[in-house]
């Protein structure tokens, strides 16, 4: 991940080199997100942004493939250390982020907590609204008992990522021709109120790399 942001492989082993690269990435960067604490990142995110938590909902099932297509068989603990040493830079950049994401999580306060664990229960009436009662993640599709007004939505957020990124493009297209149009008009979810941001909320599911950390 650290030759994409940069840093030349020539250099992974430059103690010095790497660590001033991290400070660079940290200053340039407001949150780095760690896939395996998505919820804890949205979160997190949600609040430097002063969003909602509407705004940072996802399905999980995106989160799930996600994994399955990364699965490799056990390595034994001297494969694990020949690897960590050939991505040593790599290594850094992510215990580095993933110490910072905890560290401003827990510089939260109780208050992220409450909102953590409301965001995982809006997070459960999403997916029953979009997927009905669910199954093989194969074959998940949209709850055909959707609701009218949520059908939109719902289809959006079945998106696969490079569908995805192909509308968001066509979005940011259009918004040129057009005067800016205000984003915070709200949607009713059932019994909620969903912002307009929640449309496009499994943006930030569009990108991954090896190590599971994610920049905004």
């Amino acid at each position: 991940m650290f030759f994409d942001l940069g840093l030349h492989t020539t250099d992974y082993h430059k103690l010095k080199v790497v660590k001033d690269a991290i400070i660079e990435i940290d200053d340039k960067f407001t949150i780095v997100l760690i896939y395996e604490s998505l919820d804890e990142s949205l979160v997190l995110l949600k609040r430097k942004l002063c969003w909602d938590l509407d705004d940072v909902l996802y399905l999980k099932f995106h989160y799930q493939r996600h994994w399955e297509n990364f699965r490799h068989p056990e390595l034994n603990s001297s494969a694990r250390e020949q690897i960590r040493h050939w991505n040593k830079a790599d290594v850094m950049l992510y215990q580095y982020f993933n110490e910072t994401l905890w560290n401003e999580v827990r510089s939260e306060g109780q208050g992220f907590f409450h909102e953590l664990r409301e965001f995982r229960e809006k997070h459960e009436e999403m997916e029953q609204e979009c997927l009905g009662q669910g199954g093989d993640s194969g074959k998940i599709g949209l709850n055909p008992e959707v609701s009218s007004f949520n059908r939109y939505l719902c289809e959006k957020m079945l998106l696969k990522e490079i569908e995805y990124l192909h509308y968001f493009r066509r979005k940011m297209e259009n918004s040129k021709r057009r005067p800016f149009a205000n984003s915070s008009v709200e949607r009713n979810y059932g019994n909620k109120m969903f912002s307009g941001h929640a449309q496009d909320s499994n943006l930030i599911l569009t990108q991954s790399n090896g190590t599971g950390a994610r920049t905004v």
